[in-house]
């Protein structure tokens, strides 16, 4: 018999703002559809929105490629319907996506109850610079959860750092933690790029929050010479923090706009014209940005709190420390850079994939992190 999975995430497609965790679990789901009977629960709306996607059959089971999907309105997301749905199937093996997200909190109270396994995806939440972001809310949950935890919790960690971090903060044992990593979407490379020397057009594409660092970004933008172009796109998520950067990018000395949000569908045709995507997170999981930007040809300019290192040696790009002369230096030296040794960064960009990532390693590690609970892991 196929084994079924049932995952749990607050916001899905048609949604786009919640971030990481969508393409995380779409591609999760192209990774698993032929292996698994796979159903996803989640919200009847964006993240932000107040109002439900048009045009959908909220609380029906709705038939996708390769699963099957229920969108729940709000009032729905409640203990006794997420009892009921564990209870219609309780064959699945259940994984939910989030730390903090309400479907987790309602499964763990579930799971006392039901005394059902669970596997969860933290997503990055417990990494230094997502942890420190309204700490005095997260820190007493997540010690509330270590001292409730029991041996039915598995744990889903997509890099070594992450899985530290699960350990530290949690107190779990590493046989309680299955390492399987994120999964990148690969768009289709851009025809060749030409990049002018003494002009830098960068973009940013990702949602505008104080961990993202679009702050700092601008701050550092000030000491450049001119001749750079900034594309923002993304989600405002924090409107206190994206004022502070409307007064930068009011005052700045180069061409600075916003864009609004970009769907999943215009990525790589967004991303085609510009010569870097730039983005000083103070931590990032995966960053599906990022791999998407790679993919299509488009070096980086990130921090190095992220899984995407040596970017310099393999040429696609840097993955630099947030110290703002360094930052200086690098978007400076961006600036100067010449058609010949751009062409050069966008290859090693577009190789960096193709190096890293092995689908078939993969798909054998999430065999093992959706293995019955009871089974040694």
């Amino acid at each position: 018999m196929t084994p079924s999975l049932l995952i749990f995430i607050d916001h899905f497609r048609p949604g786009y703002r919640f971030g990481g965790p969508i393409p995380a679990v779409e591609n999760l789901i192209s990774l698993l559809r032929d292996q698994y009977d796979l159903f996803v629960v989640t919200r009847d709306r964006d993240a932000g929105d107040t109002v439900a996607y048009p045009g959908l059959a909220a609380e029906n089971w709705l038939h996708r490629d390769g699963y099957q999907v229920l969108y729940l309105p709000p009032d729905q997301v409640t203990f006794c319907r997420v009892g009921q749905l564990l209870s219609e199937r309780p064959e699945a093996l259940v994984y939910t996506n989030s730390l903090f997200s309400v479907f987790t909190r309602l499964l763990l109270l579930n799971s006392l109850l039901l005394k059902r396994p669970i596997t969860v995806a933290p997503r990055g939440e417990l990494l230094p610079g997502a942890i420190r972001l309204k700490a005095w809310k997260k820190q007493p949950y997540v010690q509330l959860l270590r001292w409730l935890m029991t041996d039915r919790l598995r744990w889903h960690a997509t890099s070594i750092h992450e899985k530290e971090e699960i350990q530290y903060w949690l107190g779990v044992g590493a046989d309680q933690i299955v390492l399987a990593p994120d999964l990148p979407i690969r768009l289709s490379p851009r025809p060749p790029h030409y990049k002018q020397a003494k002009q830098l057009r960068l973009i940013w594409l990702a949602r505008i929050a104080r961990n993202k660092g679009l702050l700092f970004l601008l701050d550092c933008l000030e000491r450049v010479p001119e001749g750079v172009t900034l594309t923002i796109y993304g989600p405002v998520v924090d409107e206190r923090y994206w004022q502070a950067c409307l007064q930068r990018i009011c005052a700045s000395r180069h061409r600075i706009v916003y864009r609004g949000d970009v769907v999943p569908t215009a990525v790589r045709d967004t991303l085609v014209p510009y010569d870097f995507l730039v983005m000083p997170t103070s931590g990032e999981n995966f960053g599906h940005g990022i791999a998407e930007a790679l993919s299509v040809g488009l070096p980086v300019l990130i921090s190095d709190q992220t899984p995407w290192q040596r970017l310099y040696e393999q040429r696609a790009g840097w993955n630099l420390p947030l110290h703002t002369d360094r930052w200086v230096d690098v978007l400076t030296s961006c600036l100067d850079m010449g058609p010949i040794a751009y062409t050069e960064r966008a290859i090693g960009a577009r190789a960096v994939l193709d190096r890293i990532f092995d689908q078939s390693a993969a798909l054998a590690q999430y065999q093992q992190l959706f293995s019955p609970v009871s089974a040694p892991l």
